[in-house]
């Protein structure tokens, strides 16, 4: 079995596909709680990070762009430590482009209608049609400006998924079973080899968080990377006692792995800008 993200467009039914898929299959069902895993472990304020993330991208959110990124790699994190686990389906933060590297991820888009999407407010928070309709095209605005502020892309892009299912005609059993079908294709088989890129990303993923912790990520010119329980990191520091610091977090966080450390400090500040 693979790991399956399937993408919350606003009020499409996407939650509902989620838990029932992962009940039919008998893996968990993550959502939340990988997001308060992300922030705790972040040292980041899980209030905070909820209020921006339900709200439009403003300029005071620029301010908290470290913490964003410190965020996201602990998210990351969360998603890989409970990739070495099993199988488990996602329903979240981005998870397909944040996992968009690990090759058995089967990358779901829910849609549906306006219709269907109208109706689901309408009874979930008393909107009359219109009402509901502004409501919609307002998440989805927000939704689209974030995802273009978080990773660059347009969350409507069809070639970020590998199924795109419509609710239009299909009920939410019918959508479960066509992703069964979808993850059970050798293409997303989970083997030896599924394991050990999972192992790889976790580690790096695991790394990468505590240095962005730690500050060391952004003030430094680092390439990390993780093959049978090696992980190397490599690039430039800023001065020796980067290095040190570099390494002495790095040393933390690999836990039983094993570390390569191929970092050099800058000689001087031309050598720092090459």
């Amino acid at each position: 079995m693979t790991i399956i993200s399937i993408s919350r467009g606003s009020l499409a039914g996407a939650t509902f596909v989620a838990e029932q898929l992962a009940s039919d299959l008998k893996i968990p069902c993550v959502s939340r709680e990988v997001i308060v895993r992300a922030a705790r472990e972040g040292g980041i304020n899980e209030e905070k990070i909820t209020e921006q993330v339900d709200a439009p991208p403003s300029s005071l959110f620029n301010n908290y762009a470290r913490e964003r990124d410190v965020y996201l790699w602990y998210l990351r994190s969360a998603l890989c430590q409970h990739a070495l686990a099993g199988s488990y389906v996602y329903h979240g933060n981005g998870g397909h482009l944040l996992l968009a590297n690990m090759a058995t991820l089967l990358r779901v888009n829910i849609v549906a209608p306006m219709e269907y999407r109208c109706k689901a407010v309408m009874a979930d928070q008393g909107f009359d049609l219109k009402a509901a309709e502004r409501y919609i095209h307002n998440i989805d605005k927000w939704r689209g400006k974030w995802v273009r502020h978080l990773y660059g892309v347009d969350w409507r892009d069809p070639s970020l998924y590998d199924l795109v299912i419509n609710l239009e005609k299909l009920d939410v059993k019918e959508a479960c079973e066509l992703i069964s079908q979808a993850a059970k294709l050798p293409r997303f088989a989970h083997n030896d080899e599924a394991q050990q890129e999972i192992s790889n990303a976790a580690l790096v993923s695991r790394v990468s968080a505590e240095l962005a912790k730690s500050g060391e990520l952004f003030t430094s010119q680092l390439d990390l990377s993780a093959e049978n329980n090696v992980l190397t990191i490599s690039g430039k520091a800023r001065s020796g006692d980067a290095c040190k610091a570099i390494e002495r977090v790095a040393k933390y966080a690999v836990g039983e792995a094993k570390l390569r450390f191929e970092v050099e400090a800058a000689m001087d500040e031309v050598s720092w800008q090459v």
